[in-house]
């Protein structure tokens, strides 16, 4: 069983402190939640679409948008945060 709140500030935290300033994008938070489920799992059968609430959840709890985007690339959802 994995708890999402717990996990939504595990990867928020990782998140800050790998990049300096404290910025960083969804798929960072989404490669910090994959590996939060993998370690909490490890091996056993997860249900699908678990990381994306994960992320979810770090977003509307810990996380704040302050970037314009510049390009058409950036106004993609996968490419903010």
């Amino acid at each position: 069983m994995v708890d999402v709140a717990l996990a939504a500030v595990d990867a928020a935290a990782t998140g800050l402190a790998m990049n300096g300033g404290g910025l960083f994008h969804r798929r960072d938070l989404l490669a910090e939640a994959c590996r939060h489920v993998a370690l909490v799992v490890r091996g056993r059968r997860r249900e699908p679409g678990l990381d994306e609430r994960i992320v979810d959840a770090a977003i509307t709890t810990y996380c704040l948008d302050i970037s314009e985007p510049k390009t058409l690339r950036g106004l993609m959802p996968a490419h903010r945060f």
